[in-house]
């Protein structure tokens, strides 16, 4: 079965945080390029069908493209992360998808709270030390990255590497 989720991707962090990722980020390594997860995991990729993304694309048609800052660095134990201002918007895009898929709960139910974030280093404490050092020095040298969300991608995992299957775009402000 291939996995599949639902994602934002923020091109314009790309310079700050590109070889932090491919260095500390096995997504990354994986092919995903630096992104804002709107839902993980997904329907398995073969499940997805035209009425699923007949649905995805009322969803997403539905909520209205908008922009965003990275400037503040987040950190899960084992995680650095930049956090995007506002959040409250991607909070809506996650809402929206679980309301129209219920069975597929963020992180397979996993966290109580969802918290919008771009990874840059996972799954290494020491690793996350080193990246959040870097990225607050980076950050402080370019200032916050002002970005813009217009689409959001199904993406799937096929033979061990992620690729983009669908790009549904946002509706007019």
């Amino acid at each position: 079965m291939a996995a599949s989720a639902l994602v934002v991707f923020v091109p314009e962090s790309e310079g700050l945080v590109e070889s932090l990722r491919l260095a500390f980020d096995p997504a990354a390594r994986d092919g995903v390029a630096a992104h804002i997860t709107i839902l993980f995991p997904f329907l398995d990729a073969d499940r997805i069908d035209d009425s699923t993304v007949r649905a995805l694309e009322r969803t997403f048609a539905a909520i209205a493209f908008f922009r965003f800052e990275l400037r503040e660095i987040g950190r899960f134990p084992a995680t650095t992360y930049l956090a995007p201002e506002p959040n409250d918007a991607f909070l809506r895009l996650t809402t929206e998808v679980v309301r129209a898929f219920p069975d597929y709960p963020p992180y397979g139910g996993a966290f109580r709270e969802v918290i919008p974030h771009l990874t840059v280093s996972d799954r290494s404490v020491a690793n996350a030390d080193l990246a959040e050092i870097e990225l607050r020095r980076r950050l402080s040298s370019s200032g916050p990255l002002a970005c813009e969300c217009c689409s959001v991608h199904l993406i799937e995992q096929v033979s061990g590497t992620w690729r983009t299957r669908h790009v549904f775009s946002l509706g007019k402000p």
